[in-house]
C-alpha cells in the first residue's frame, strides 16, 4: 500500500546487487540476489526485492515483527492455550543440516512445523527478526512456492488488519 511507501520513505535504503539476498535494518543496506525467475516488470529480482523490502517495512512498522512473532510462536510450538513450549521437534535447528550445500551457515537456525520450506521457520536467535513474512509477500506477489493454506490465510489477515488499522 502507499501508505506504507510513505512510511518507509522515511528510513532510505541502499541497494546493490549480490549472491544472496539481505537486509540490514541499522544501516538501510540492501542486497538483492537473481532469483533466477522474472516477476512482470521486475526481471530477475523482483523476488529478492519483494522478500527484502518486507524486511525494510518491518523495520518501520512493529505491528509487523510482532505478527510474525505470534505466528512463529504458534506454528512452531505445541501444547496447549497458556502452556505451550518448544521441545523436541520445535528445537531449534542449523539450516545447513536440513539443506545442506546451498551455502546455509551452521548460525543459520530455523525451527520446524512442516512449512513448505524450512528457512520459512527461519529465527534469528536474540535479534527478533523472522522470515515468516517476508517469505509468505514473495510467494504471494512474486509465485514463490512458500505458502502453505494456514500461511497464506496469515498473510492476507496481516496485510489485511494493517491496512485497517491505518499502519498500511
Amino acid at each position: 500500500p502507499r501508505e506504507w511507501i510513505a512510511t518507509a520513505a522515511g528510513k532510505p535504503i541502499d541497494v546493490r546487487v549480490g549472491a544472496r539476498g539481505w537486509y540490514h535494518p541499522e544501516t538501510g543496506r540492501m542486497s538483492l540476489a537473481d532469483l533466477g525467475e522474472a516477476v512482470d516488470g521486475a526481471g530477475p529480482l523482483g523476488k529478492s526485492a519483494l522478500h527484502e523490502l518486507w524486511h525494510h517495512l518491518e523495520s518501520v512498522i512493529p505491528d509487523l515483527v510482532a505478527a510474525e512473532w505470534a505466528y512463529h510462536w504458534w506454528r512452531t510450538s505445541s501444547g496447549d492455550v497458556g502452556g505451550r513450549r518448544r521441545d523436541g521437534r520445535n528445537g531449534l535447528r542449523s539450516l545447513a543440516d536440513l539443506l545442506p550445500g546451498l551455502g546455509y551457515g551452521r548460525g543459520e537456525l530455523t525451527r520446524e512445523d512442516g512449512f513448505a520450506d524450512p528457512f520459512v521457520g527461519r529465527e534469528y536467535v536474540d535479534q527478533g527478526m523472522w522470515e515468516i513474512g517476508a517469505m509468505a509477500v514473495e510467494s504471494l506477489f512474486a509465485g514463490s512456492s512458500y505458502l502453505d493454506p494456514d500461511l497464506r490465510e496469515w498473510i492476507m489477515g496481516v496485510l489485511g488488519h494493517l491496512l485497517a488499522e491505518g499502519a498500511a
